[in-house]
């Protein structure tokens, strides 16, 4: 059975990394972390019988949803346009167009875009 989130009650949650010593030793009891994709919750909860390979290669908290979403963006140091190629609670990636410029100049911006949520 796969564990439900406590705070949402949604299943779309997602095994997230081991935190301090305690959390370290509850694995003996088959007690491990889990992130809910859609409110951020962070829990515990036992899954009895159940070991977790450790997976190297991706470290993020959130699942990544692959998209194809054509984007215009402007602001006050930068304009342009790209497409978001996935998205998850904690962000998304974008590609470019071959040049995003700042109003009143000729610049390419490569990389370093960030777009975050205010909360």
């Amino acid at each position: 059975m796969e564990p439900i989130c406590p705070k949402c009650g949604k299943d779309f949650i997602q095994r997230t990394h081991r935190e301090g010593l305690l959390e370290q030793l509850l694995r003996v009891i088959y007690v491990y972390p889990f992130r809910c994709q859609l409110c951020s919750h962070r829990f515990l909860t036992m899954q009895w019988g159940k070991r977790y390979v450790k997976e190297a290669d991706d470290k993020r908290q959130y699942q990544r949803i692959e998209t194809h979403i054509p984007i215009t963006f402007a602001g006050d140091q930068i304009e342009g346009a790209g497409v978001v190629k996935d998205i998850s609670m904690g962000g998304c990636g974008l590609e470019l167009a071959a040049e995003a410029s700042r109003p009143g100049r000729s610049s390419n911006c490569n990389s370093g875009l960030r777009i975050k949520s205010r909360r």
